[in-house]
């Protein structure tokens, strides 16, 4: 008994019992039962069974706890897993769409890149930058709007690229206003970027509009000086990028001169002239810079050295369409002059006969400048300038042969139908078709012309509408 009270085993049970079921059969064969009861025997082993059972239950409810405990702790285990997986997979996520929206944002400045190489330059330092930009979906919202502005500019729909251009004006201050964009260094490409788009902004809206505001547009100028004074700390920056920066400076200038006078119009046109040469010397392939350098001299009244820098333009850049207009243009504008058709108050051109010395001066000259309005014309048709100016030099040419030619006049009148259908209230289109229909006699149609709003501000044509009249009243 002593034994088994004291007996402790992992199989306590088991192995108490057996040994008590093994003392009992030795006692009743030893017949002992005179020196100890049976039913004591009986009570304590019933005792101890109701003990171990105890025991083992208490043991098993241990384990059941343990094992409860284990499982918790296993589900916490696993649930913090989980969520480190989940965890890995927004962050995954949220770096997958971001880089989505970089991808857009570079693509978007790519479609204008082939025009204006600032936007391919921005292009390459966002994907070279590690800096993830929180308003970027602002951005490219900006970017969608800026792209349909450049396209309505150059498709000549003025009013639209005015709208557009206003409301940019409003979202980018909007955006770089913000704390975000305060904390930016100023090498920073985003906030470079910002400020590029907001001084075109302010140009597009200036040069769409009856109203050019001289301080927003140096306001323009000063944003791109901001971003030049720190292109020593941005290592991508390049000869190239300079000079767009540069040449979108010179023209911006360029145009403020239209609006001044004096001395303080000579000033401009000297800081234009800087900045366009800056432009060349930094990248002399670009008929574009050339070309708006050749604007300034010509401002000035130095034609001739105007005219070289155009011929110059097309001559480095064969595919720079305006090079060749403006050629065109100048030569036609200097043929007005000496010949007296800037002011025809006594013989209008159904009648004007051209001296010889003009005739031999500028026929030579006319073949030429219709020459390069075809190759305008063949790079980009759309461009109004080129068909109405290939309709002056036609007209010019009609009358230096002495009207001997009618399909000269029927081409005249062919491309100012082109110019028309372009952009019938360009300036160009509206004083060429006057001047071929008072050419052709048609002095009903040049009457209608005289009341357009844009040539009724013109000076010279109360005297031609009175010779209209005068003319119509012949006929009648």
């Amino acid at each position: 008994m002593e034994y088994t009270n004291n007996l402790e085993t992992d199989s306590l049970l088991t192995t108490g019992l057996t040994v008590i079921s093994i003392a009992i059969t030795m006692w009743i064969g030893l017949n002992i039962y005179n020196a100890v009861n049976r039913q004591d025997v009986e009570k304590k082993l019933d005792d101890y069974e109701k003990s171990i059972k105890k025991m083992q239950n208490d043991y098993n409810k241990n384990m059941e706890t343990v094992l409860q405990n284990r499982n918790a702790n296993l589900k916490i285990t696993l649930d913090n897993f989980d969520k480190k997986i989940d965890d890995s997979d927004k962050k995954r996520e949220k770096k997958t769409q971001y880089l989505t929206r970089k991808a857009e944002f570079a693509n978007l400045l790519y479609l204008t890149g082939e025009r204006y190489c600032a936007s391919n330059f921005f292009a390459t330092l966002f994907w070279k930058t590690k800096t993830e930009y929180n308003n970027i979906d602002s951005v490219i919202k900006c970017e969608r709007k800026y792209i349909q502005c450049c396209i309505s500019y150059e498709n000549n729909d003025l009013v639209k690229a005015n709208i557009l251009a206003r409301e940019l004006i409003e979202q980018y201050k909007e955006l770089m206003g913000g704390d975000l964009y305060m904390s930016w260094n100023e090498a920073d490409p985003m906030k470079n970027f910002l400020k590029m788009r907001l001084s075109d902004a302010l140009f597009y809206k200036n040069m769409t509009t009856h109203n050019f505001d001289m301080k927003e547009a140096q306001e323009s100028v000063q944003y791109y000086n901001e971003i030049i004074k720190h292109l020593h700390k941005i290592k991508e920056w390049d000869r190239e990028i300079k000079a767009y920066f540069y040449n979108s400076q010179g023209y911006t200038l360029y145009h403020m001169s239209k609006y001044t006078s004096g001395e303080k119009r000579m000033k401009y046109l000297n800081q234009a002239q800087k900045k366009l040469e800056d432009a060349v010397i930094n990248v002399t392939y670009k008929g574009r810079y050339k070309r708006n350098l050749g604007l300034i001299y010509q401002a000035k009244g130095q034609y001739k050295e105007a005219r070289e820098t155009y011929k110059e333009a097309f001559a480095k850049d064969p595919s720079d369409y305006k090079a060749y207009n403006t050629v065109a243009a100048l030569d036609l504008k200097e043929f007005d002059k000496e010949a007296g058709i800037d002011n025809r108050d006594k013989t209008l051109l159904d009648k004007i006969v051209f001296k010889d010395e003009i005739r031999q001066k500028w026929q030579s000259v006319l073949d030429d400048d219709i020459k390069y309005c075809k190759s305008a014309e063949r790079i980009c048709f759309s461009f109004v300038d080129t068909h109405y100016n290939m309709a002056k030099a036609y007209l010019y040419k009609y009358i230096c042969e002495r009207r001997a030619n009618p399909d000269l006049l029927n081409l005249a009148k062919e491309q100012i139908s082109i110019a028309n259908n372009l952009d019938p209230d360009a300036p160009g289109t509206m004083f060429i078709r006057r001047n071929i229909y008072e050419a052709d006699g048609k002095f009903e149609e040049a009457y209608k012309c005289v009341d357009e709003r844009l040539i009724k501000e013109n000076d010279r044509n109360d005297k031609l509408r009175k010779r209209y009249k005068e003319k119509i009243n012949k006929i009648s």
